[in-house]
């Protein structure tokens, strides 16, 4: 990295440029660490990055005692499951054990550069990521994350300008999302349109189970998933036996059925038949229910609400076969049902070319914060103080702050217990 660098610039790694830790999670037991008090963050809280001013869940004053809090300005990675999410604490608050933070020390880093700088670290943090079926990447690994650094008033610029540049690509991206309500607003106005008034029916009747295994002779074939955002996609397993593999006919539903209630469920649309895990139900529709529809109708929120309300599990919740068609729907005469496929074939054309122009702008964001840190996308001054010298003051910086939480931690163990 230090070959491209720009004049002025050094690298170095994040342990070396603030405090880095690992949230944690109060029990669960006690009703009373939770509450309205503190935001408590966790990965999904990150989906959408920039600055995190609201969570899901909260905790209260009594569970702050007890979690790891971070200050305004700290920047959050997710190094569980899901590597690389980035956000920005936007006020106090605290993470679950599956992000680690680091609070720089903003004196000489600026928070918003570090996590425009983190935002470029997903590639790197993948690649060192154990390889277990969860992704996980620890906090000595995620320490020595390498970041460059250019002089403190070069930050200042790029700040500046990735702060227009960013949240106008953001902007259009959000509107180009807005594209999917409207197809769920539009589908469930046909469904429930108050003047036809269509017959609400468990789906049972108009679906088919299919249990057919691979045996030894087709464990050959493509092996797939399915994915909330990108549908069917390659399943990746190191099963020593796919004999017990199902097969999946081109028109066929697949879904896993622990994952199902979030919306990850899909219909194979390829040419030959594929195997997927034994794990997954695998079924088709029948004559009377359009499958295009169905699968319309189960990842809208009305839908997902029938999935939840019959999936069963007290720690894990699942849908099974059984329980998928217990699910009731409005079912509209065939020749209905047609015309909300064409115009439901329509979106599928708009959200394909929607899906590209988001491919499209994910890779000019990465263009441009690329750019960023090779020093090309503002000007440099030659007055700048060298980062190298930076360097040297942020670690005595850290040092002090270091010194200063040891002291604290002794004290809290020291405080006498009433």
């Amino acid at each position: 990295m230090k070959e491209t660098l720009s004049a002025g610039w050094t690298v170095t790694i994040l342990e070396n440029l603030g405090i880095i830790s690992t949230g944690n999670t109060p029990p669960k037991r006690d009703i009373e660490n939770y509450g309205t008090d503190i935001l408590f963050v966790k990965p999904a809280d990150l989906e959408n990055g920039a600055v995190i001013k609201s969570t899901k869940e909260m905790i209260s004053f009594k569970g702050g005692k007890i979690a790891r809090l971070l200050d305004k300005n700290a920047v959050l990675i997710t190094c569980i499951g899901k590597i690389g999410r980035v956000g920005i604490a936007g006020k106090k608050l605290a993470t679950n054990q599956q992000i680690n933070s680091i609070q720089f020390i903003d004196k000489y880093v600026i928070p918003k550069f570090g996590y425009y700088a983190c935002l470029g670290l997903k590639k790197w943090l993948n690649e060192q990521s154990s390889a277990t079926t969860l992704s996980i990447i620890n906090k000595s690994k995620f320490s020595k994350a390498p970041l460059p650094l250019p002089p403190l008033n070069e930050q200042r610029r790029i700040v500046a300008k990735l702060d227009k540049i960013m949240p106008r690509i953001d902007s259009v991206k959000e509107r180009l999302d807005k594209v999917s309500d409207l197809e769920t607003q539009i589908l469930l106005a046909f469904l429930y349109s108050s003047g036809k008034q269509y017959s609400i029916k468990k789906i049972a009747k108009y679906c088919c189970e299919c249990n057919e295994r691979c045996g030894k002779t087709q464990v050959h074939l493509r092996k797939i998933g399915v994915n909330k955002d990108k549908g069917i996609t390659d399943l990746r397993s190191s099963a020593k036996d796919y004999s017990k593999y199902k097969i999946v006919n081109p028109g066929d539903f697949i879904y896993n059925p622990m994952r199902v209630n979030i919306g990850s469920i899909a219909i194979y649309n390829g040419k030959e038949k594929c195997i997927t895990s034994p794990d997954y139900v695998v079924f088709h529709t029948i004559k009377g229910l359009s499958a295009a529809l169905l699968l319309k109708y189960l990842k809208s929120n009305q839908g997902l609400l029938e999935i939840n309300h019959n999936t069963q599990g007290s720690v894990r919740s699942r849908l099974y076969y059984e329980n998928l068609v217990k699910i009731k729907m409005p079912i509209a005469p065939i020749a209905e049902q047609a015309k909300a496929e064409k115009i439901l074939n329509v979106f599928s054309k708009i959200n394909s070319r929607k899906n590209n122009l988001l491919v499209t702008l994910d890779k000019l964001s990465k263009s441009v914060l690329a750019k960023a840190f090779r020093g090309e996308l503002v000007p440099q001054d030659p007055n700048d103080e060298p980062a190298e010298k930076l360097l040297a003051r942020i670690q005595v910086e850290k040092a002090k702050m270091e010194s200063a939480l040891k002291k604290t931690k002794k004290q809290v163990k020291r405080k006498p217990k009433r």
